[in-house]
């Protein structure tokens, strides 16, 4: 047989292969109704609806239509928007190809979204069925559903919640009303059903924490832990203080903070909420605020930038980042040292006026240095960029001026709904230069949106309104994204001779041009008794 004969034979084969792969392959998806989901739509939102106080006692959730099981994704914001109390509409219902995405809101206006998915294709029993039960599951939207309870497996004797998707064979089922019956009847809790490990909705959270708990681990085998229950206590306090004035949505990290012994004043974070301080750091800190200053820099590491995406997908800098003033600022780490400090630093302006001194937090910065023997010259005199002299300058007010902690600029759009809300982090001076840049911190209300909430970086241009009227043009050159929840902005802006009249503790508000869906801004205050 000729080889050629082969190639022609397997090239016939591959072909006939595929066309009874065609063959066999569903037919197209027929045109479904939306009038029943419509109708559930509309009969949802002729009132506000709670969240049924059975669903927020659930690790997950499971719809079951027939006998079929589907694993939903539902947002940890909407468990702990409903255990506070809230009450949610629908505002949109959206049919794709696989799933149905239903967005919900609050009476604050805070956006969230769900992802119904169905199998290879929607169908419209899915439509109909999945969306109405799911809903009147989640929240108290008609008669209470049947209890879905507990699910016994009289083989293993493991005990289920009624809505995990691992519930065993129809003949081994032993259904229990409450989960203390289950126990009298000598039923063990499944380790999946009933765990302490709340799995946050971020891409490979699990992967994000065995990290941070695996670096953890190692950086301890170095600087051992140390036992001090009356130093804890006050590193725990410290933190919690820090945590209670957090002025972000918080990620919803079970926090960490861990003693460690070393020979050199350091402090450290890990994924998903591990806070290391060493024992000569708190040592030597003469006042809470040095401990604050540390613990506000690495608790922003975790909300900010852990779990970490690529510095590629989450980082981009405009070509103005390639002018040598800006040489500090092209590294990764750079970037995230520097937001770090400057959100730690405005940690300190939201909270109560007289609660803190910040002015004694800059010794955490100079011991550090001083213990390091770090040079004092800038980084393009051969310093470290972004090292300790130019945190250090974060604290001159010639370098650097903070934001307006009491106010923040929202954006609107059309319908008078909040999707954005913008806070000056502060105003840094690059060296002698008259370049400024203008560090804002971005937040979404929309949960809805996947993508970065800058959606044309390096065009988009904004403006700073001082109390007076004046407005100080920029151009944004760098931003660090992460979906569903904030970005760190940095604009750039010529100050000429000028930046010594900026007040910024008086800024009137930040604008910022080209975002996806607002209107228009406007400035509010915030907090601070």
């Amino acid at each position: 047989m000729s080889s050629r004969f082969v190639r022609h034979s397997a090239g016939t084969c591959f072909v006939i292969a595929a066309i009874v792969l065609l063959a066999a392959a569903p037919t197209a998806q027929a045109k479904l109704s939306r009038d029943r989901a419509k109708a559930t739509f509309d009969e949802f939102n002729a009132q506000p609806r709670g969240v049924r106080p059975e669903f927020l006692a659930y690790p997950n959730y499971t719809l079951l239509l027939g006998e079929q099981d589907y694993v939903c994704h539902i947002p940890r914001a909407l468990r702990r928007l409903g255990a506070a109390g809230e009450t949610f509409r629908l505002r949109k219902l959206r049919v794709k190809h696989t799933y149905v995405e239903l967005e919900v809101e609050t009476l604050g206006k805070t956006r969230l979204k769900i992802v119904l998915r169905d199998r290879s294709f929607l169908r419209q029993e899915f439509l109909d069925d999945g969306v109405a039960t799911f809903l009147n599951e989640v929240f108290d939207f008609g008669p209470p559903p049947p209890s879905r309870g507990y699910v016994g497996n009289s083989e293993s004797r493991l005990v289920h919640f009624g809505v995990c998707n691992h519930l065993p064979a129809s003949a081994l089922r032993v259904p229990f009303a409450t989960h203390a019956e289950a126990a009298a009847a000598g039923y063990r809790d499944c380790p999946v059903c009933f765990t302490d490990l709340e799995i946050l909705p971020f891409p490979n959270y699990v992967s994000h924490r065995t990290s941070g708990l695996t670096e953890a681990h190692a950086f301890e085998l170095v600087y051992p832990r140390v036992e001090d229950a009356a130093l804890q206590a006050r590193l725990d306090g410290l933190g919690r203080t820090v945590l209670d004035g957090w002025p972000l949505e918080p990620a919803g990290f079970d926090y960490e903070f861990r003693i460690v012994h070393a020979d050199m004043p350091l402090a450290a974070s890990f994924r998903t909420g591990i806070v290391i301080v060493s024992d000569m750091l708190l040592a030597a800190a003469e006042s809470d605020e040095e401990i604050l200053l540390v613990l506000a820099h690495e608790i922003a590491h975790c909300e900010l930038h852990l779990p970490p995406r690529s510095p590629f997908e989450s980082v981009q800098f405009g070509p103005l980042l390639a002018e040598k003033w800006y040489t500090a600022f092209h590294n990764w780490n750079n970037f995230l040292q520097m937001s770090a400090d400057l959100v730690a630093l405005y940690w300190f302006q939201v909270q109560p006026e007289g609660a803190w001194d910040i002015d004694r937090a800059r010794a955490a910065l100079a011991k550090v240095q001083f213990a390091t023997g770090e040079t004092d010259r800038i980084s393009g005199e051969g310093g470290r960029p972004w090292g300790l002299h130019d945190r250090l300058q974060l604290f001159n007010s010639a370098s650097f001026r903070p934001g307006n902690g009491r106010s923040v600029t929202v954006g609107y759009d059309g319908e008078e709904d909040v999707r954005y809300v913008a806070r000056l982090l502060g105003l840094l001076r690059i060296g002698d230069s008259t370049k400024v840049l203008a560090v804002i911190l971005l937040e979404t209300t929309d949960y809805t949106d996947e993508a970065t909430v800058v959606s044309e970086p390096f065009r988009t241009n904004g403006y700073l309104r001082d109390a007076d009227g004046t407005e100080r043009q920029f151009t944004i050159s760098a931003y660090l994204a992460r979906p569903n929840y904030a970005t760190v902005v940095i604009g750039t802006m010529e100050f000429e001779n000028a930046f010594h009249k900026f007040r910024t503790g008086a800024t009137e508000g930040v604008v910022l041009h080209g975002l996806r869906g607002v209107k228009n801004w406007r400035v509010e205050a915030v907090g601070g008794d």
